[in-house]
Parts: C-alpha cells; structure tokens; sequence
C-alpha cells in the first residue's frame, strides 16, 4: 500500500503544479500542507475501498496519466 500512497501523492502534485500555473494571476495558488495531505487521505480512502483489480487499474492510470490543463485561457 505504500506505493499506492506515493503514487497518489505524485497525482495530487500534477494537478497541484498544473492548477498553479494556470490560476497564477497575482494570486497565490500553491495547496497548503493540509489541503494536500487531505486530498491524498480522501482518494487513498476511495482505492482502499476498490478490489484488487480495479485497484491496480487506477493506480497504474494515476502513474501514466498526463493530467490536462482543464482551464482554457
């Protein structure tokens, strides 16, 4: 479970890192400490509660998934 955990914070750091530049108007984005680790904990909580296959499956598209920028400017 363990490299589920880190797998789920590098997803949260993408969307992190995308949201960041994006909304970067002269205002400070950067997720706090809390938001982070309570966004990780929420999705950690909902692959826990999946079987083992669907498990692996969204832990594998959470390593290969380039996340998209979901504004457009």
């Amino acid at each position: 479970m363990d490299e589920v955990k880190e797998n789920i914070f590098k997803f949260i750091s993408k969307h992190e890192s995308i949201i960041s530049q994006e909304m970067d108007e002269g205002i400070n984005v950067r997720f706090t400490t809390f938001g982070n680790r309570a966004g990780c904990r929420a999705i950690y909580e909902v692959i826990s509660m999946l079987d083992v296959a669907t498990r692996d499956r969204v832990v594998d598209m959470m390593k290969h998934k380039k996340v998209e920028p979901w504004i457009k400017k």
